[in-house]
């Protein structure tokens, strides 16, 4: 006896095809070709959940040729996509972003090294990680910069990608303050230099000059903080050298010693004598402590750049700033007034 529950079908008219099936279909099969993403299969999940949910596909805008040749599989295409779906501004936990970076198909090992590049957190800012992720991207800061007007900027492709200041300010001083340099772009200046240039902003002489004579230079932004500047940068620079100290919170010392003693007005035993436990030294460890600092080398991020280089370029472009609405574009960086963006050797700072 036949099945009853179950129609044979014998002709296309007896097809129930659902009438949006086709267009969902055709923007389907354009998205997957514009994106070109590295796993289809997993790709098309995130791509339906996406719009299940009402949000933002990972989709890109035009089709990226030469297809992204990165070892992290990254590209501006791409980080687009994230920008997107995630936004130009406010934080981002790890957990969203991974789920995001996945949805495109990349790679967990590299998206671990741009959160260590960057140092972050459980919860970040999410345009500290872009700007992190365009320095992978690029081969010097500037280029960086550049990068960053065109993926956030609202001006259609090909316009100016004009961003406002105040993000463009906080993007450069963010990466500025990274040390991406590597170990082949340490500071090339000795301490006996170091010490020289103290010794010489101390007496109001410029370095470079022993007669007194002054020469134009990229540090000549705030002529009054100029010794206070150069003073505060050497001991900076000197922060990681290793030394001896009795402060109790040193974290660079090897031993720890309680220099706190009972006043002589106040004796602490009533017999006029100090107390020895209260000066008793008290070594923690008896061999040197030595810290192990991860070296990043991301040309796009470069060297960290001193204050008063940084200070030289945001004023610069703060003036260029009165005259745009409070917007830069990417030709004001790349004019020849604006002072570099990346680390200037110590051989070229001064220019006549």
């Amino acid at each position: 006896m036949p099945d009853n529950t179950t129609e044979e079908i014998f002709s296309s008219p007896q097809i129930n095809i659902p009438p949006t099936f086709p267009f969902i279909l055709k923007q389907y099969a354009k998205a997957a070709i514009r994106t070109q993403p590295y796993d289809l299969l997993r790709w098309s999940a995130s791509y339906f959940r996406a719009l299940a949910k009402g949000e933002e596909p990972p989709i890109k805008d035009r089709l990226e040729y030469p297809p992204p040749d990165t070892p992290s599989g990254l590209s501006p295409g791409y980080l687009k996509v994230l920008i997107k779906q995630i936004g130009k501004g406010g934080v981002v936990t790890v957990s969203q972003l991974m789920e995001r970076w996945s949805g495109i198909c990349l790679a967990e090992e590299p998206l671990q090294e741009m959160l260590a590049v960057g140092q972050f957190g459980e919860t970040f800012d999410w345009l500290h990680f872009v700007a992190v992720a365009a320095g992978f991207l690029s081969n010097n800061l500037t280029q960086t910069m550049v990068l960053l007007c065109n993926l956030l900027t609202d001006e259609p492709d090909g316009g100016s990608a004009m961003i406002p200041l105040q993000i463009f300010t906080k993007l450069y001083t963010f990466l500025a303050s990274l040390d991406c340099g590597g170990i082949d772009d340490q500071d090339e200046e000795s301490e006996e230099q170091r010490q020289y240039i103290i010794s010489a902003a101390s007496r109001g002489v410029h370095p470079e000059s022993e007669d007194g004579a002054h020469l134009e230079t990229f540090y000549d932004a705030e002529v009054k903080d100029h010794d206070k500047r150069s003073v505060s940068l050497i001991q900076q620079r000197s922060l990681d050298e290793p030394k001896l100290t009795t402060s109790i919170s040193a974290p660079n010392t090897a031993y720890t010693y309680v220099t706190e003693k009972a006043s002589p007005s106040k004796p602490a035993n009533g017999r006029g004598d100090v107390d020895e436990k209260l000066f008793s030294p008290k070594v923690l460890s008896q061999e040197p402590v030595v810290k192990s600092k991860r070296v990043f080398h991301v040309p796009g991020i470069g060297a960290a750049i001193d204050a008063v280089q940084m200070q030289a370029v945001i004023d610069y472009l703060e003036g260029v700033g009165i005259k745009q609405d409070g917007m830069v574009k990417p030709c004001n960086i790349r004019h020849f007034l604006c002072p570099p963006l990346e680390k200037v050797p110590a051989s070229q700072k001064t220019r006549v």
